[in-house]
């Protein structure tokens, strides 16, 4: 009966252990995610134009824009999701995206700030945030 029980504790332990592991191991992932946003939002920040190309609704969560932008010839593609911008949010529509200098596939789409048709950015971006209107 003793070894019985003490083989109980043993892997009862063992259960514990591995679940502070798998505990410790997501609050470091989400907190090394945070710091590493507060990082990229501290550097300067350059502009350029970016261009939605398509709308969706994830199965969970808010509906989301694909926009592409480009940076010295290169393209770039993320997505951002629209909640309570639906009015401005079409396929074609373009507006200013702000990214990090030496971080340019980390841009985001600038919803308040719309782009006049026709409108070329710099080959690096603008230093400075454009104003069109």
């Amino acid at each position: 009966m003793r070894k019985v029980h003490s083989t109980f504790m043993a892997s009862h332990k063992k259960i514990d252990k591995e679940r502070v592991f798998w505990v410790v191991l997501i609050i470091a992932i989400g907190m090394g995610g945070v710091i590493y946003n507060n990082y990229l939002d501290r550097l300067p920040q350059h502009y350029t134009i970016g261009t939605i190309y398509k709308l969706y609704q994830p199965p969970k969560g808010n509906p989301v824009a694909a926009f592409r932008y480009e940076i010295a010839g290169k393209e770039y593609k993320s997505s951002i999701d629209y909640y309570g911008y639906e009015q401005l949010a079409k396929s074609g529509a373009t507006f200013l995206v702000e990214y990090p200098v030496y971080h340019e596939g980390a841009g985001l789409l600038l919803f308040e700030n719309p782009v006049p048709p026709n409108t070329t950015p710099p080959l690096l971006g603008w230093e400075s945030k454009p104003t069109f209107y």
